[in-house]
């Protein structure tokens, strides 16, 4: 399209964020995100920004992650070198996780999904630092994709943002950030796509902090027992990471061990013989 011809009549207020501010620019299938105009000044400059697009350079495409679509071009004066992404018409989860079954036909599979963008942007040095249903946007195909790294951290970068308090584990006594900061709130988002609510809905923050800190988790008896097991990995075991939490949970299409395979055979055979008067003799 031609940059040079955008006005201000072509942008739509998709969202404003303590960053930044995020236009959908008429009659395409772009969204443009440049830095925050509004309220007191942020405490960072246009490095955040500058971050994040070295982010989204280094991780590539990945079917669960927003797709980047470069920077405006200097010739376009209104978004002055605006990182550009696909839009998607529908919203982030926290605002439709109660009808998030109903409304996504890929509901089962989207703690999977959140899983493989979480691992694929560790394997690029990256951290989010932000991880929560706030950052992951559905689809219009009922997939999810994780998004917004403005503030995160690349190689090792100052972050800018850090998780929310359902996202955070009290007890990590780093104050530096890490991807282990990340899988623990990988585990509380699987939990409240799983429930369909968030995690102690209704609770203060310094609540929420509380019973976390007491490892006073939610009963997870109602879940899956293998996506139950991998959220209380992600929340418990100090060693687990999102590439685990991928694998644990394709564990379940894996194909049966030959072993296995070969007894389950054994059995059908003796049973078929049995009904047909061998008495169980194969």
């Amino acid at each position: 399209m031609d940059f040079s011809t955008i006005t201000l009549a072509d942008l739509q207020g998709a969202g404003i964020g303590l960053t930044s501010d995020v236009f959908r620019i008429r009659n395409t299938n772009m969204v443009a995100k440049v830095p925050a105009s509004f309220g007191p000044p942020a405490p960072f400059g246009p490095e955040v920004h500058e971050v994040e697009k070295r982010i989204y350079e280094r991780v590539g495409k990945h079917p669960h992650i927003l797709q980047y679509l470069g920077q405006s071009p200097a010739e376009c004066a209104v978004l002055k070198g605006a990182l550009l992404f696909e839009y998607h018409s529908q919203d982030v989860l926290r605002h439709c996780i109660h009808n998030l079954h109903r409304i996504s036909p890929r509901y089962n599979q989207l703690p999977r999904q959140v899983a493989s963008a979480l691992a694929h942007v560790h394997s690029r040095g990256v951290v989010h630092c932000d991880l929560g249903l706030h950052n992951i946007l559905l689809t219009d195909s009922g997939d999810v994709v994780l998004c917004d790294f403005a503030g995160s951290i690349l190689d090792g970068s100052r972050p800018f943002v850090a998780h929310g308090d359902r996202y955070a584990d009290p007890l990590r006594r780093s104050k530096e950030l890490a991807q282990r900061d990340d899988v623990f709130a990988l585990g509380t988002v699987m939990y409240e796509i799983a429930c369909g609510k968030l995690l102690f809905e209704g609770l203060e923050d310094w609540e929420i902090h509380e019973r976390l800190a007491k490892r006073e988790f939610p009963d997870l008896s109602g879940i899956p027992t293998l996506l139950r097991d991998v959220i209380e990995k992600c929340w418990t075991e100090p060693e687990y990471t999102a590439k685990d939490a991928l694998a644990d949970l394709d564990a379940k299409a894996s194909p049966p061990a030959i072993g296995v395979a070969v007894a389950s055979g054994v059995l059908f055979l003796a049973m078929a013989a049995w009904k047909l008067g061998g008495r169980g003799r194969l």
